[in-house]
């Protein structure tokens, strides 16, 4: 598809999203106009939110932001799917988001395993409110835990850039401060076993994985989205050393799937 000319491109993914994603004409109007906008300045929540109701959720609403990132992570979360997990691990009874974002992801965790529970962390504080709303069908399944994941427990700052849902941890004295959490404190927290962790943390995902003491032994499986020089070899090494089988997802040339056998 990516040799495709562009015009074409955009009309293939338009009719995947009115035959697979959108569950409605108004929505999948709401998609087209969304996708066509020029992605500027995130816009703040409230009048201007807009609606789709979306087929894998069953018909359920969501709500996006006009001139960011978010139509693109519907697209990502529903089209290509690859924050699912392997087929080798089943259903998974216990799931943790990490890099919730909108809580796109959290709401196709619930809707695809209805006996799962569903634990969600976002450092933006804009992303968390939305994603509490769009996982409000699931409220007695889902939760989301507004902070960072990071190496360790503490504070970080983070920040993003124009029309991105998307933030990373800047490592520096700049950005939008954030609790920070490590994996195992949320583990002594809530407890394990973990059955699949989602790992989408832009850039974190170096960190959290050099090191897996206290944590890594309660989770059965999970996938990783990689970012930055942060390559495939690397990360199945790292997890490797972690007791996992290893392999690049067949869904996603930059993720990397770790199960426990």
């Amino acid at each position: 598809m990516a040799a495709l000319p562009a015009p074409v491109q955009d009309a293939l993914r338009l009719t995947y999203v009115g035959v697979r994603v959108t569950s409605d004409r108004r929505s999948l109007r709401t998609f087209a106009r969304l996708a066509r906008a020029p992605v500027d300045e995130p816009v703040a929540a409230g009048p201007a939110l807009a609606r789709m109701r979306l087929r894998p959720l069953g018909g359920q609403e969501v709500l996006v932001r006009p001139g960011t990132s978010d139509t693109g992570t519907v697209w990502g979360t529903f089209a290509r799917e690859y924050h699912l997990p392997p087929a080798e691990l089943g259903a998974p009874s216990t799931i943790w988001d990490l890099g919730a974002n909108i809580g796109l992801t959290m709401a196709h965790f619930a809707c695809l395993f209805p006996r799962a529970r569903v634990l969600g962390i976002e450092l933006d504080q804009d992303n968390v409110t939305l994603a509490c709303r769009n996982v409000a069908a699931w409220a007695d399944r889902c939760e989301v835990i507004h902070a960072a994941v990071w190496a360790s427990d503490g504070e970080v700052r983070y920040r993003g850039w124009g029309g991105t849902s998307n933030y990373q941890v800047t490592g520096e004295a700049e950005g939008t401060p954030v609790r920070a959490v490590s994996l195992a404190g949320l583990v002594r927290e809530r407890g394990g076993p973990v059955d699949y962790l989602k790992v989408d943390v832009e850039g974190a995902e170096r960190e959290l994985l050099r090191d897996g003491t206290g944590w890594a032994e309660a989770v059965r499986c999970l996938k990783v989205e990689l970012h930055g020089d942060y390559g495939v070899e690397d990360c199945q090494g790292d997890l490797r050393r972690l007791g996992f089988e290893a392999w690049q997802d067949p869904r996603h040339w930059a993720c990397v799937v770790g199960l426990r056998r």
